[in-house]
């Protein structure tokens, strides 16, 4: 596997759980704590699946996502939250391919819910 997976989260403990578990699964992974950094990355390098934390401090996920999404429409994207309200959940339906996972998630759920996102039209 040398899929790239970028993950976002102001959450440094969820970064380094996610790193260790998904790099253990051989995918390469880039970390970052703020939604800035992210698209810096994002402009200089292609990713497969961004993993994205809702509540992003300045630009929050659903905002990353967009801008995101001009830079690399083929990847695929999904939104980490543990409060999923109503109208936030309208708008993430309006982004189409966007899929969300409620946190907190185990290992094994996380492990299983990226791979079947990288290869769910395989």
């Amino acid at each position: 596997m040398n899929e790239k997976i970028m993950i976002v989260d102001d959450e440094i403990t969820i970064l380094e759980i996610l790193n260790v578990i998904l790099t253990k699964d051989s995918y390469n992974v880039s970390m970052f704590n703020s939604s800035k950094k992210a698209l810096i990355a994002a402009k200089n390098e292609a990713f497969d699946l961004f993993l994205i934390d809702l509540g992003l401090p300045g630009l929050d996920g659903l905002s990353l996502i967009k801008k995101l999404r001009k830079l690399n429409n083929a990847a695929k994207y999904v939104i980490m939250t543990g409060n999923l309200e109503p109208e936030v959940e309208k708008d993430i339906e309006l982004l189409e391919t966007t899929t969300v996972i409620q946190k907190p998630f185990t290992l094994k759920q996380i492990r299983s819910f990226v791979k079947r996102q990288l290869y769910k039209n395989c």
